[in-house]
Parts: structure tokens; sequence; C-alpha cells
């Protein structure tokens, strides 16, 4: 896809989830970017404020860094998942790589496609042949000052023994007992739902922040923005990976500003 052409997306008027963020709060989101981003002492983080502050609807900067740009890019992935998706041959699935925990200097080393091949190998080996689409995330847990990379995506397969084999892939110590105390969930299957509203969970504009606490005995997640150093980090980190790497699709390809089944499935 030409990613120059996203500003043409907002015109066509597309059904968007509740709450999803208008053109005001994006323009005012990446004001904050800016100056953010000047504030740090890294020479890419100015160069990146640089571009950001250039970035304009008819030059948009298509950075993943950018809340405008990832805005046009969010509505366009809506559409192609609305598209695509339907209420019966889908699921939701996360997958959450608690062995691959990266340090926050580590990310200069980050590759979402290594998690990407990961799954797609799995899928071979459960003869899982459904279309996928989804977005690659990275989440800093306050409690072990770790980056947890995890992938959300939809899978076109309800069949439950091949959704089962799947899940047992990850049924292995490296993957359940990573934390002391702590059982690991890493796959999380269930049904779309609300399919709108699951679209714009996919592809976010920002990673955030992970606080564990416990509550009547049960322990709870609560996500939350990150501390401003991290933040740069991973403004940095999104905008040198790029859009498209952080998109994680099988059977599909882009054609013509369009996903598309492939033609060898």
């Amino acid at each position: 896809m030409n990613f120059r052409d996203l500003k043409k997306q907002s015109k066509t008027g597309p059904l968007l989830p509740e709450g999803f963020e208008p053109e005001c709060w994006a323009e005012k989101r990446k004001e904050e970017m800016v100056k953010l981003l000047y504030a740090g002492m890294d020479p890419a983080c100015r160069e990146l404020a640089g571009r950001l502050e250039m970035c304009g609807y008819d030059e948009p900067c298509i950075s993943p860094a950018c809340p405008e740009c990832m805005r046009r890019k969010r509505i366009w992935f809506i559409e192609q998942f609305m598209r695509l998706t339907n209420d019966k041959n889908w699921v939701f699935v996360t997958v959450i790589f608690y062995p691959d925990v990266m340090d926050t200097e580590d990310l200069t080393t980050l590759d979402p496609r290594k998690f990407f091949n990961r799954i797609r190998k799995q899928f071979e080996k459960c003869d899982i042949k459904g279309r996928a689409l989804g977005g690659f995330e990275m989440d800093f847990h306050q409690e072990s000052k770790k980056w947890m990379p995890h992938v959300h995506f939809v899978l076109e397969c309800t069949d439950e023994k091949k959704l089962d084999k799947f899940k047992g892939l990850y049924r292995k110590s490296k993957y359940l007992n990573t934390r002391s105390g702590v059982v690991n969930r890493p796959v999380l299957i269930k049904p779309l739902g609300n399919r709108l509203n699951l679209s714009g969970y996919l592809v976010k504009h920002e990673w955030s922040r992970v606080e564990h606490y416990v509550f009547n005995g049960k322990r709870i997640s609560k996500k939350k923005f990150l501390p401003d150093v991290l933040r740069r980090e991973s403004l940095i980190t999104r905008d040198w990976l790029g859009l498209a790497k952080m998109m994680f699709l099988y059977r599909l390809r882009r054609c013509e500003g369009k996903l598309k089944k492939n033609s060898t499935t």
C-alpha cells in the first residue's frame, strides 16, 4: 500500500469503533509527542520530533510514532478488517511471548517478524489454513522492568481440535513458568464479540505500561501510559520499525490499497 495516500481514507466516512479518537485528539496528541521528543537528549528524538512537526495532511510523515498518521492507518485497517471478517468463522487470539521479554536497551534488536514467523509455523503444524490479521505490540511491565512482546490477531478457524493443538504448543514450561508464583497464560482464544470495537484494538496508536496488583486475593493487571523516558524509547522504536513490520498477516497480501487473499491459498 502507498501510505502517502492514507489521507484519502479519512474522506470516506467509515464506520468507526465507539470512542475512536477524533482528528482533533490526534492533532493535540501529536503536539504533545513533538514536545516530548524535543525534551529528549538523544539526537534521534530530536530528528523524529522534527519529522512529526513537519507532518501535514498533504505530506504525511507515515511514522507509527505520529498520532495523525496512525489514526489514518487505523481507519484503513478497520475498513479492511470489517470487509474481510465475519462473526461466524473467525476467533480472536492473543499470543504472549513470555520467554522473549526484553530490556529497554535491547529494543534496537527488536524484530516482530521473528514472532510472526513462529506463529505461521505453528499454524502449519496445526493444519490451520484460514486467514489471519492483526498487530504486534510491546508492553512495559512495571513489576519486572521488562518489555513483553505479544500479538493480537483474528484467525479464520473455528475447528476446536486445531485451536486446542495450537494452544498446546505453548503449554511448555518455558512459556508457563517464567514468573515466580504466577502461572502464565501465553494464548487466549475467544469469540470475536463486537467486531467493530475489536478492530480498533488490534492495531493501537501507542504502547503501554502494565501494573499488577492484588484485589480480594485476585491478581489484576492495569494498563497505563508510559513514563516520558520509556515513551520516547517506544516512539523511536516504533518509528524505525515502520507500520508494515508491526502488522501480522497470514494468507493475506496487500494489493492496490487493500488486503486480499493470497492467490496461492
